[in-house]
């Protein structure tokens, strides 16, 4: 019977990641909704030498650390003062789909599951969230490559897109 117990104990723990997921809330202790001023002040503790800008209703952070890279940028997109997006931007003079293949590797690790795919582009839908990541290259004769790791909640962005076309 022990063995049993063992042998049940080992059998779930190695399949429960596989069938786990996190919920996509937010990013780096940074929760989506939260307001430009949370979320300064939250980058700000973690680097306190990080140079940002404000324009309109987005936050440009520069040359900032996440999942052991120096991103170029990272985005804050707003809606109605309350955080619905950040991206992570990287763009280099050599190929970075190795790169891309090492993060991607990691988020799946993360958050248990697989992502799905659009060529270059994988994302995983979660409750009203997604996360996202991207690869690009212009031509093969091109040496600058791109990287993007994208958080967004869905409501936020449709309704930010609603009333932007409302305007119209």
């Amino acid at each position: 019977m022990k063995n049993l117990t063992i042998l049940l104990i080992l059998f779930f723990t190695t399949i429960s990641p596989s069938y786990s997921q996190k919920n996509i809330t937010g990013f780096m202790g940074i929760e989506f909704r939260d307001s430009p001023e949370r979320c300064i002040k939250k980058i700000k503790e973690r680097f306190p030498d990080i140079s940002y800008e404000i324009k309109n209703d987005e936050i440009l952070f520069y040359d900032i650390d996440f999942a052991g890279i120096t991103w170029a940028l990272l985005s804050l997109e707003y809606f109605d003062n309350k955080l619905c997006r950040a991206q992570f931007i990287i763009i280099r003079e050599y190929d970075l789909e190795n790169t891309y293949q090492i993060l991607l590797s990691k988020l799946e690790r993360s958050y248990g599951v697989t992502f799905s795919s659009e060529g270059t582009y994988r994302y995983i839908r979660n409750n009203n969230a997604i996360l996202s990541i991207s690869y690009s290259k212009d031509d093969e004769s091109s040496k600058e490559s791109s990287v993007c790791i994208a958080y967004s909640d869905d409501r936020l962005r449709e309704l930010k897109s609603e009333r932007e076309n409302s305007d119209l």
